[in-house]
């Protein structure tokens, strides 16, 4: 605090928190209105008066007297009475609602109290007042609340009162005050508040500081909020003929009450106040030419703190010869263009004042200043108007409003206004202006939110041709006008005219006039229709198709029997119905349209429950019936004669029933002869999946169908269906694909004999019984009659009940080339020896088993004649239970992958010596017996007869029960050079064969992290590595804890330039052999090496005398704490070198590359004797 004291001057200040005063008006006593609650409060700005909550306050009035103004806060009349209150002088204003009190000074020596109770309604408040006694040691102010103006008069002054003539003032700083001390005269300068809010600081007067007891008055200082007013817009543009919805709103906010003037000659402009500011509306503009007027807006406190804004506000004539387009400028894009796809000669009026004259450019383009709604008027000649292909993408949807069509020669709308998604409303055509357009083709396609289409807009219309996608997807539009078309006698085409629009009805008349029309398709699509009138189409008996007339309309439940009467031209009922909720169809729907080809998908995903045996009566054209009743969740039943009615059999396309009843889940049964005669289909694919409800077929239900080869999927997901009729499928002779046929028939629980017996053309009956979790027995027979079968792949896959198979199930497939999967994740608890014994082709049995997890052995000789596969890989992955197999394989010099051949078995404990043998041609082994976690052992020379596998990477990886790795897995001549990770996690491994790899002698092999995190290891042998041509060794025995010792000769690195964390964590390691590295010529990095093997004593100090090109060492010994005696070194000429001598100024000399990274090399090894000398960053 800084105290001033007379004759001082100051500049103090503090931004306060702005107080808002709110006047209430007091009621007319006797107007109150009835059952109003009153409300009272009490206030003062006058720093004596101290309030304890909105009703109860006190007064300290000065020896000296003085004045405080209490205001009074109620909604109803008030009234006030005083206790002991001779010594006041108490003023009631019921205008201003304001209580003053005010008393002179004090004759007496004794101090005098009052108090004064104010009442309104049933409410009270209370203000206990006193004034000191006389000879009270005070100070008091002439005014101690100051208002002050945020520019104009800022100053102000007050007299102090003192009993005290040393009195002093004392503020906090106040950059924007400054208070200035003449006597008894106190004078107050502020800035200008340039802030929109008020603003307030308060300072004290003190007196008799020097007595212990000082007393003070304080004073509050508050200035004016700058004035300001902010408008929504600057400009407003309104169109020639405004509509009640054309009202345009200015949002106006100040921080002071405003008002607002029209300028002259606005007689024509009316504007009214709102709470959010002005609501403008403007009278029609006949005159032809614009107008404009101008509203200012004033805020201020009537004095210097004043300020406005001028809104212009313009309004187009309405000139019947101009297209008027009202366009929306925003600030992420000042630039627009308009429409025009080819040349013009007009006048454009851009509507912010510019006028442009000659344009001739198509897609004329201007740059406003402002963002703000611009009507733009056009008038000469322009023939063409399209949005769609305007060069910057997603500025059509600046177009709100068409106001006119003008007389501009237009002969196109196709794309008119395309994709403007804010074009909000079109007007009719009143000036002839489309009597030469002969397309409209998406001339207002996706106008999302285009309110309505106006009655008259195609009045003229009368050469348009199309009228295809006109209104497609204008989601607002709920209805249209009766005679929209009426005079539009020439179209041809109305293809998705009101697709996905929101119309709910259309006129019986509506099409009755326009004669011409072929293409009717898609109209209704995507809407709302519910039905529609059985004359719509009475009058166009030359329209051709129907293609998705109601397409997903999901709102159509009906269709009138005649509607399509007096259509006998069309050919195509494409989709007709399709994702409609037709709940049946009328018999006779299609009794006159004889020349239709197509009823692909007509009514699939409907609701139908059952269909008319006449339904395609006499249709003897068409082509096909594809998909036409899939996804018909509720049909129940279909009659025999449905398609036979049709006598469609020499013109039906080859694939014309495929999907024909797909996902039809309530369907019980098919009829006999359904598809009878019609002897040309090559394909009935998928067309009975999803049948849930099917529980039976008839036998010969496509025995006419001679002419079938592909019959995939047919009966897929029939869950209902218990067994498989003898005949069902005789008489297919030709077919070449069963795929699928019955897959996930969940209800099967057996197959019988000769299913498909005579179908000497069938090669594919892959997955036919896949996912059928309830079967349970197959007979031998099953496939018999079908010799020409090449692939089984996935037959059983997922049959989780089925336990068993017949040895003989394959034996008629000699041609059987495709295994796959054919048993994966079956139930099978075995398989017989000789399964695949006939089948001499097989080429791949990979995923044969996998997944089979009760399978529990399998014999020897399994796939012993199959000479020829080359993909054994993933064949008996995951089959938790097998506990052991016998030597399943004979000789092959197939080039066969044996990838994760027994991943995953976890109770496999041990495999046969020489189960590979006969595979001579294998090629690959990675993570043949990966999570093998039960593997206790495996026979020496595992790998021998295999030399031309050439990776084996993870291998056994995470074979925690293995114990050793036993003697000459390879032989000599070996091409295998990957073994990744092969033993990596077996951490149950104490020891290792001398001569386990011996037989590796090619070069570049790659053993990193063979053994990582071998943990139970105790030792690596002697010469281990010695003859292998390795040059990957990173991370080999990284993570083996229990490592103690590494032998003598260990690893040959003739062919390696890294050395890598090979130890990085082998805490346990102790000693280290004499020459470990064998040829480490080409060593250039040993980082990480021994990092963390706290136990390691010493080191041969002769390891890298060999190693001349090293440059990296890296964390190499970080962390070994124990190691004693010397770090290693190498003697040249009778001189030590150190490995940290290893320098680029010793090279020369030395021989030895200079090491250039070393960090943390020797970090934590204390102990040795020469640590001092090792460089600091070395041991960091």
């Amino acid at each position: 605090m800084k105290k001033l004291y007379a004759l001082t001057a100051l500049l103090l200040g503090m931004m306060g928190c702005s107080e808002e005063t709110i006047t209430y008006t007091n009621p007319v006593p006797g107007n109150e209105p009835s059952g109003v609650a009153a409300e009272l409060g009490i206030s003062s700005k006058n720093t004596w008066f101290a309030a304890e909550d909105e009703r109860n306050a006190s007064i300290g009035f000065k020896s000296l007297g003085g004045e405080v103004v209490v205001d009074i806060r109620t909604n109803t009349t008030w009234k006030y009475d005083a206790v002991n209150a001779g010594w006041l002088t108490i003023e009631k204003d019921d205008v201003a609602d304001q209580l003053i009190l005010s008393c002179e000074g004090n004759k007496v020596e004794e101090q005098q109290q009052a108090t004064i109770t104010i009442t309104a309604g049933d409410k009270t408040a209370t203000i206990s007042t006193k004034q000191n006694a006389y000879g009270t040691l005070e100070i008091a102010a002439s005014k101690n609340n100051f208002q002050i103006p945020a520019v104009g008069e800022l100053t102000a002054e007050f007299e102090v009162q003192s009993t005290d003539e040393d009195w002093v003032f004392e503020t906090k700083d106040c950059p924007w005050l400054l208070l200035e001390q003449q006597g008894d005269k106190v004078t107050m300068t502020l800035d200008p508040n340039e802030e929109i809010e008020d603003r307030e600081t308060t300072f004290v007067l003190i007196a008799g500081e020097g007595g212990g007891n000082p007393v003070t008055e304080t004073i509050r200082v508050t200035q004016d909020r700058a004035v300001y007013v902010n408008v929504s817009l600057k400009t407003i543009p309104l169109s020639p003929t405004p509509t009640e919805s054309d009202k345009k709103e200015l949002g106006i906010r100040s921080n002071y009450d405003w008002e607002y003037t029209l300028s002259e000659n606005s007689d024509w402009l009316s504007a009214t106040k709102t709470e959010q500011g002005l609501t403008i509306t403007a009278e029609t503009n006949s005159s032809g030419s614009s107008r404009t007027a101008t509203i200012t807006i004033s805020a201020g406190d009537g004095k210097q703190n004043q300020t406005e804004q001028v809104v212009t506000v313009s309004q187009t004539g309405l000139d019947l010869d101009a297209f008027i387009l009202g366009i929306d400028i925003t600030s992420s894009s000042l630039k627009t263009f308009l429409p025009f796809d080819k040349a013009i000669d007009a006048t454009i009026d851009w509507g912010d004042g510019n006028i442009e004259e000659n344009v001739t450019s198509a897609y004329p383009t201007h740059t406003y200043t402002d963002p703000g709604y611009y009507i733009v008027s056009v008038k000469g000649s322009v023939p063409s108007l399209n949005s769609y292909d305007i060069p910057t993408y997603g500025l059509g949807n600046q177009f709100k409003e068409v106001y006119n069509w003008g007389r501009t020669g237009l002969t196109s709308m196709a794309r008119a206004f395309q994709n403007c998604r804010e074009l909000e409303r079109i007007p009719s055509d009143n000036t002839e202006a489309f009597a030469k357009v002969t397309t409209f083709y998406y001339a207002f396609a996706d106008c999302r939110v285009l309110e309505a289409v106006p009655d008259g807009l195609l009045d003229h219309a009368t050469e348009a041709e199309t009228f295809a996608y006109c209104f497609q997807n204008c989601n607002a539009v709920t209805e249209v006008p009766a005679d929209l078309l009426y005079n539009c006698t020439k179209i041809t085409s109305v293809g998705s005219l009101f697709s996905g629009t929101a119309i709910t009805q259309i006129d019986e008349d509506f099409f009755s006039r326009n004669t011409e029309l072929t293409d009717c398709s898609i109209i209704f699509s995507n809407g709302k229709l519910k039905t529609v009138p059985e004359k719509l189409f009475a009058n166009n008996k030359k329209v051709t198709t129907f293609n998705s007339l109601f397409a997903n309309t999901l709102s159509f439940e009906s269709v009138p029997a005649g509607l399509f009467a007096n259509n006998p031209e069309v050919d195509s009922f494409r989709m007709l119905f399709s994702g409609t909720s037709l709940k049946s169809v009328p018999a006779g729907l299609f009794a006159n349209n004889h020349k239709v080809t197509n009823f692909q998908s007509a009514f699939s995903k409907t609701a139908i429950q059952s269909v008319p045996s006449d339904l395609f009566a006499d249709c003897d054209k068409v082509t096909t019936f594809m998909s036409c009743f899939t996804g018909c969740a509720e049909l129940q039943s279909v009659p025999a004669e449905l398609f036979r009615n049709s006598g469609a059999f020499t013109t039906v396309t080859k694939t014309a029933f495929n999907n024909i009843f797909k996902d039809c889940a309530s369907l019980t049964e098919v009829p006999a002869g359904l598809f009878d005669g019609f002897t040309l289909v090559t394909a009935f694919n998928d067309a009975f999946s999803g049948c849930t409800s099917l529980t039976t077929l008839p036998a010969g239900l496509f025995a006419t169908n001679t002419a079938v080869t592909s019959f995939t999927n047919v009966f897929k997901g029939c869950t209902s269906l218990k067994s498989i009729p003898e005949g069902v499928l005789g008489g297919l002779s030709k077919v070449t694909s069963f795929s699928g046929l019955f897959a996930g028939c969940t209800g099967l629980e057996e197959i019988g004999a000769n299913i498909i017996s005579g179908c000497a053309a069938c090669k594919n009956i892959s997955s036919m019984f896949k996912d059928c979790d309830n079967l349970k027995t197959v007979s031998a027979e099953a496939f018999a009659g079908a010799p020409a079968i090449t692939s089984v792949a996935s037959l059983f896959e997922n049959c989780t009940l089925l336990e068993s198979i017949p040895e003989d199930i394959f034996a008629g497939m000699p041609n059987l080339a495709t295994a796959t999967s054919v048993f994966a994740a079956s139930g099978l608890k075995t398989a017989p020896a000789g399964l695949f014994s006939r089948n001499p082709s097989v080429t791949t049995f990979g995923k044969v088993f996998q997944n089979c997890a009760a399978l529990t052995t399998l014999p020897d000789g399994l796939f012993a004649g199959n000479p020829k596969v080359t993909v054994y890989s993933n064949a008996l992955q995951n089959c938790t239970a097998l506990e052991s197999v016998g030597l399943l394989f004979g000789t092959s010099t197939a080039s066969a992958k044996c990838d994760y051949l027994f991943a995953g078995n976890t109770a496999l404990k041990s495999v046969p010596a020489g189960i590979f043998d006969g595979l001579t041609g294998a090629t690959a082994f990675n993570n043949a017996f990966s999570e093998c976690s039960t593997l206790e052992t495996i026979p020496a020379g595992l790998f021998s007869k295999n030399v031309n596998v050439t990776t084996a990477a993870q291998c056994f990886l995470n074979c925690t029960r293995l114990a050793a790795v036993p003697a000459r897995l390879f032989e000599t001549n070996t091409k295998t050079k990957t073994l990744t990770e092969m033993f990596s996690g077996c951490s149950g491994i104490e020891s290792i064969a001398p001569d386990a790899f011996t037989g590796l002698n090619g070069t570049s092999l790659n053993f990193q992290k063979a053994f990582f995190n071998c943990t139970s290891l105790r030792a690596i042998p002697d010469g281990l590595l010695k003859t292998a041509q390795i040059s990957t060794y990173t991370s080999l025995f990284a993570g083996c804890t229990g490592l103690v010792r590494v032998g003598s000769e260990v690893f040959n690195c003739a062919s390696a330039t890294m050395f890598n964390s090979v130890f990085d964590g082998c805490v346990s390691l102790e000693e280290v052999g004499k020459n470990m590295l064998v040829s480490p010529v080409k060593l250039t990095s040993v980082a990480n090496l021994f990092r963390d093997c706290g136990k390691l004593k010493s080191i041969p100090a002769s390891m890298f005398d060999e190693a001349v090109k090293l440059k990296t060492l890296t964390s190499t010994f970080q962390g070994c704490a124990s190691l004693e005696g010397e770090s290693p070194y190498t003697v040249v000429d009778g001189v030590k070198y150190h490995l940290y001598d290893r320098t680029a100024e010793n090279a020369a000399a030395s021989g030895l590359t200079a090491i250039t990274a070393a960090k943390s090399s020797f970090a934590g090894c204390t102990r040795l004797s020469d640590y001092d000398k090792i460089p600091t960053t070395w041991k960091e």
